[in-house]
């Protein structure tokens, strides 16, 4: 048990890292408005192909494989070690605790992944209108 929630442990670290060296980027990208002109529009949307493909999609599927490798585990412990919030255990509350977290980040991370990616759909028509109109 110890093995597996040091091992937990240094996962949830790893993770925290990823996601908060690039969680500024992700932000930032969120919140820049899409410029008016095809060409500025179109370097909006290769930045944020970018951020999706190097900040969003690595932390989020690492982080989903890592829940759900540990949910077994976590759903075994709280059945088997009847885990009770007044019948303090620190190995296990500890345990339990570190997967909450890592839920919390993967959901986040799928948040913003989705919102990185419904930006990309809006750069993308409008895009699209810019260029329908430079046809007529």
């Amino acid at each position: 048990m110890l093995q597996t929630s040091d091992a937990l442990n240094l996962l949830l670290v790893f993770l925290s890292i990823l996601f908060g060296i690039r969680y500024g980027e992700i932000i930032a990208c969120l919140k820049e408005e899409i410029p008016a002109g095809l060409r500025s529009a179109c370097r909006l949307r290769s930045r944020v192909i970018t951020i999706l493909c190097t900040g969003c999609l690595p932390a989020t599927l690492i982080s989903l494989l890592a829940t759900y490798l540990f949910l077994p585990l976590t759903c075994e412990v709280l059945t088997t070690y009847r885990f009770s919030p007044w019948r303090f255990d620190p190995v296990i509350s500890g345990f339990v605790l570190i997967e909450a977290i890592m839920m919390a980040l993967t959901l986040w991370m799928l948040v913003l992944s989705g919102k990185v990616i419904n930006k990309w759909r809006q750069v993308n028509h409008r895009i699209n209108e810019y260029e329908r109109r430079g046809s007529q």
